[in-house]
């Protein structure tokens, strides 16, 4: 059968038509099921740790070992006020290596607003006659929850210290989005 000219650019616009509408809804699905984009950087500075704002609390055995606990509190310098307090505990002493210990953190950092709050946990390998990491030396720790403007937020944090003892910490946030 011979279809007329008009009716084959008729079905050919037609067939397009419906294969781009295809595709735009199922790009469509797959950007409104993706949860993981980051929504949101935060960028937050504090100074020096040392004996003004720390305490290393000596547990257990003598000296460095399992158990120790260094709690400290730090006023950010950013341009947004706020402050960022927590605790790290000793959970291996010489581990992985001689010299190093594992230690667990639980930080908060109060952004803004003292309801404005990102905590973030985990671990990270330490000197252990340092009470902080190296300079230069980053770790990654996962956000594990957040309060007021951060409430629900999930994601990770770089924590690094600058030659001049400083500390930037960078936190990479996904909100969770309703569908």
């Amino acid at each position: 059968m011979k279809f007329p000219k008009l009716t084959k650019a008729f079905l050919i616009i037609t067939f397009v038509a419906i294969f781009l509408t295809g595709i735009a809804v199922s790009s469509n699905g797959a950007t409104t099921s993706t949860k993981s984009e980051f929504s949101q950087i935060i960028k937050v500075t504090h100074g020096k740790v040392d004996a003004t704002n720390s305490q290393r609390i000596d547990l257990g055995n003598p000296g460095p070992s399992m158990g120790d606990v260094l709690a400290f509190y730090l006023p950010l310098t950013s341009s947004t006020a706020g402050y960022l307090t927590g605790t790290l505990t000793v959970t291996g002493s010489n581990q992985p290596s001689e010299g190093m210990e594992v230690r667990v953190a639980a930080l908060t950092f109060v952004i803004g607003a003292q309801s404005d709050q990102i905590v973030i946990g985990g671990s990270a390998l330490y000197n252990i006659v340092s009470p902080t990491l190296a300079i230069g030396q980053k770790t990654i720790r996962p956000v594990i929850g957040g309060s007021g403007k951060f409430a629900g937020a999930r994601g990770w944090a770089e924590s690094v210290q600058i030659a001049d003892g400083t500390w930037t910490h960078t936190f990479h946030i996904a909100k969770l989005t309703q569908r």
